[in-house]
């Protein structure tokens, strides 16, 4: 049996265990989406992301990578790598607000803020990438080994750029 996760239209009542992915505990978050996850090792256990009261996104995601135990949600802004064995230790990706995901031929996923590119993989985080020192990205496409788009670099503007997919190195 493989793991699965599904979006799940509520928290249970009482007996199954839930978990909070929160990116900061302590402070007022905005509750989103409720998922399940039913892991090959454990008894299954759902969980709700947590994001700031402010976060202005509409991206939704659970990625689940076959033969993995690792999986990607994302909801109100924030995402998060899980290990479906370790829920108590979601990994806070440091992309936020989450404005897009695209996902490569590699089974990989491309995740984007206004400033930040990452990268990640049944393995975790491939790649950050946060040089290009942009105020925002549009048309984000992969192109067999590479993703490409523009980025608002003031002052020039809209400028198009090409990250190698491997390893998140700008192409020149």
């Amino acid at each position: 049996m493989t793991l699965a996760v599904r979006e799940a239209s509520e928290l249970p009542s009482g007996g199954e265990p839930v978990f909070s992915f929160s990116p900061d505990p302590g402070s007022a978050m905005r509750g989103g989406l409720i998922f399940e996850v039913s892991p090959t090792s454990r008894a299954s256990w759902r969980g709700q992301v947590f994001g700031p009261l402010e976060a202005e996104s509409s991206v939704r995601l659970i990625k689940v990578w076959p033969e993995s135990s690792r999986f990607l949600v994302i909801s109100n802004g924030v995402a998060f790598l899980a290990e479906a064995d370790s829920p108590s230790d979601p990994l806070l990706l440091p992309v936020e607000p989450v404005q897009s995901v695209t996902q490569a031929h590699d089974s990989s996923c491309i995740i984007v803020d206004f400033s930040v590119l990452v990268c990640v993989d049944s393995e975790g985080i491939r790649w950050v990438n946060d040089r290009l020192l942009a105020d925002g990205f549009e048309g984000i496409d992969i192109q067999v080994d590479r993703v490409v788009g523009r980025a608002y670099i003031p002052p020039e503007g809209w400028t198009e750029f090409s990250i190698r997919l491997r390893d998140g190195h700008r192409e020149v």
